[in-house]
């Protein structure tokens, strides 16, 4: 079915699954943009079918899927080989270091001539069992792949805590966002029907958090963080939002936490919004708790919106954040240092430019550039 294809370099990505996540939805981005006359791209799924973001991959993408029994089973390396074999796969790009695990047991096995490439989407360990992959990973590492990282705060992190060579690395390719979706609002009235709807007063202060309810997502931090925010300031029309799902015994403790405070009515639980645009276009800050975060997608989509951001000191965050210019960066895991960066942000919001705020995304984070390097870099011609 591939035959009469243009020749070009044929790239088969492999994703441990698809749910719908930072890294995912970058992926997805990528494909849907990749020039197909440089790059012919394959994907494999140890998932299934029923993946949110499977059912999104581009149809002029060839896909494939051979759901694991269990997370370490290893039968779908039969599977990989074979379609790297029949397709003529010329270049393999692991999602992280699980899948890194399926093309060295396939390798050990088969000799293949094929360009290796891991593209790291994770920094801190989340658990001790995350750490203990990439210790691992680390350990089986021949000196011929080549590993992609976002930013430069992950590739010093990464060879620090696993003991990987600096050489180990190749490039840096820092994620981007469409800035031309990501835009600021065409006009203030969907701002004021959008705070209508939730509530919230015109000239209120609205933070935003867009993220899903995971552990290191720390919802509870910024709620507490919200309630030492409240006692100290002088304003009492400021508003936290929460917008995404995820764990629901995560989002009931947080929803919890937020009546123990009594601030039930000032933070918001607005669940998974199909038109984020118009949420991040409401809002005055955009933050995060995080205390595992590599280079965050949402807080790019914001500053693209022309809001200031507040972030914890993980990953990349100092390396988007120019502070009070475009934002705060704040030690990650202190409710109180999230709530003074809070108000820090509040103070400086009379002097900070939006318009400023979105061009320094359209000049070194926009999702075009990002995407040019990858077809040179995956082509082979950068």
């Amino acid at each position: 079915m591939t035959d009469n294809m243009p020749k070009s370099v044929r790239v088969l990505f492999i994703v441990a699954r698809m749910p719908v996540g930072g890294a995912e939805t970058f992926l997805i981005s990528l494909l849907n943009r990749l020039d197909k006359n440089l790059i012919q791209p394959f994907v494999f799924s140890l998932g299934s079918e029923g993946d949110p973001l499977y059912q999104k991959i581009p149809q002029d993408v060839f896909k494939y899927v051979r759901a694991r029994k269990w997370r370490y089973d290893l039968s779908p390396c039969e599977s990989i080989g074979s379609l790297i074999v029949s397709e003529k796969i010329q270049t393999v790009v692991c999602s992280d270091y699980f899948t890194y695990f399926y093309i060295w047991k396939i390798l050990r096995k088969q000799k293949l001539n094929i360009r290796v490439i891991i593209l790291l989407h994770v920094t801190k360990p989340r658990h001790l069992k995350e750490f203990l992959h990439g210790f691992i990973f680390a350990r089986m590492l021949s000196g011929s792949e080549e590993i992609l990282t976002t930013c430069e705060n992950q590739r010093k992190f990464l060879s620090r805590i696993f003991m990987i060579p600096q050489k180990r690395f190749a490039e840096i390719i820092y994620n981007g966002v469409d800035t031309n979706y990501w835009t600021l609002p065409a006009d203030s009235q969907r701002r004021l029907d959008l705070r209508k709807q939730f509530g919230i007063p015109e000239n209120a202060i609205v933070i935003i958090n867009v993220a899903g309810f995971r552990k290191e997502k720390r919802h509870d931090l910024m709620v507490k963080a919200f309630h030492e925010l409240y006692l100290k300031s002088s304003r009492e029309d400021i508003y936290l939002v929460f917008v995404g799902g995820g764990d629901r015994q995560i989002q009931d403790s947080a929803q919890q936490l937020a009546r123990q405070y009594n601030l039930s009515g000032k933070i918001i639980f607005a669940g998974i919004q199909d038109d984020l645009r118009s949420m991040y276009w409401m809002a005055d800050i955009f933050t995060l708790g995080s205390t595992s975060e590599t280079f965050s997608i949402a807080a790019l989509e914001a500053m693209s919106t022309g809001l200031p951001s507040v972030l914890t000191d993980i990953g990349g965050a100092s390396e988007m954040i120019q502070t009070n210019i475009n934002g705060v960066i704040v030690k990650p895991y202190s409710s109180q240092a999230l709530a003074s960066g809070w108000m820090k942000c509040i103070e400086l919001l009379p002097s900070m430019d939006n318009s400023d705020i979105r061009n320094g995304v359209v000049d070194r984070f926009n999702l075009n550039n990002c995407i040019q390097y990858y077809n040179r870099y995956l082509s082979g011609s950068n």
